[in-house]
C-alpha cells in the first residue's frame, strides 16, 4: 500500500504544457448547441422530482451546488491526508486521469508535480476529488430524484449498453486557476419482478469543480432506452 512516508524515486514530470485529449469522445458531447436547463443554486440534498422528464440527448440539465458545502462533504470521507493518496493509488488504474490533457498513470508523478506548484492544502484538495468519489454527490442527487419510481437505481453501465464505463478526470491548471472536471457514463436501471436488471436511461454526467469558486456545476444529459 502506498504511503506518503514511503521513499520512491520518480523522475519529475512537468505537466505545464497543455495537450488535447485524444480519447475525448465523452468530453465533446455535453454543451455544444444543446438546450440547457439551469437550476437555482442548491444544497447537497437537492431533490429534482422532474429529473427524468428533462433527460434527453438534446438537453443539458445544470445543477449548481455551493462549493464550500461540496468540499466540506468530500473532506468528511478522509480522516487523514495519507488516506487521500491511498485512495488515489487504488483508483488511478481504473480512471483516465489527465493533467492539462496529459495522461497520468503514476500517483507519485502527479503528487510531485502538484507539490512543486501549490501549498499542501491546495495539493490535497485537488487530489481529494481526483478519484471515484468525485461522482458521489451527483449519484446521490440522481438517486434521491428517482426514488419515487419503483425499483429504479443509479448504477454502472452494463456491457450490453455499449458505452464507455471509465471515469475521466481532467485537472486544468492555468496560473493559479485550477479546474477539476469529471466525466462518467452511468445508467438508471430497473429491477423487474423477475429480478432482471433493465437499463432505462443512459446518463452522461459531468461535474466541474473550480477551486475556491463559489459554485460547483453538475451537468447531466442522456438517452431513454426503448426496449
Amino acid at each position: 500500500m502506498i504511503s506518503l512516508d514511503d521513499y520512491v524515486h520518480v523522475n519529475f514530470v512537468n505537466y505545464d504544457k497543455k495537450k488535447k485529449i485524444l480519447n475525448k469522445e465523452i468530453f465533446d458531447e455535453y454543451i455544444g448547441t444543446n438546450f440547457i436547463i439551469l437550476e437555482k443554486i442548491s444544497n447537497l440534498n437537492v431533490n429534482l422530482d422532474n429529473l427524468l422528464s428533462y433527460i434527453t440527448k438534446n438537453m443539458v440539465r445544470i445543477i449548481p451546488l455551493n462549493y464550500y458545502e461540496y468540499i466540506f462533504d468530500m473532506k468528511k470521507s478522509y480522516k487523514t491526508k495519507k488516506n487521500i493518496l491511498n485512495q488515489l493509488s487504488k483508483d488511478i488504474n481504473r480512471t483516465q486521469l489527465y493533467v492539462n490533457g496529459n495522461l497520468v498513470k503514476n500517483v507519485y508523478k502527479i503528487y510531485n508535480y502538484l507539490e512543486s506548484k501549490f501549498s499542501q492544502k491546495i495539493l490535497h484538495e485537488i487530489l481529494m476529488i481526483c478519484n471515484q468519489s468525485i461522482m458521489a454527490i451527483p449519484c446521490k442527487i440522481i438517486q434521491e430524484s428517482i426514488k419515487h419510481y419503483e425499483n429504479y437505481y443509479i448504477s454502472e453501465t452494463s456491457i450490453l449498453d455499449n458505452c464507455d464505463k471509465n471515469l475521466q478526470i481532467n485537472i486544468d491548471i492555468t496560473n493559479d486557476k485550477i479546474i477539476v472536471t469529471g466525466y462518467k457514463n452511468l445508467r438508471i436501471a430497473e429491477i423487474t419482478d423477475t429480478d432482471d436488471i433493465k437499463t432505462i436511461y443512459i446518463l452522461k454526467i459531468m461535474i466541474e469543480v473550480e477551486l475556491n469558486n463559489e459554485i460547483v456545476f453538475i451537468k447531466i444529459c442522456g438517452n431513454k432506452i426503448n426496449k
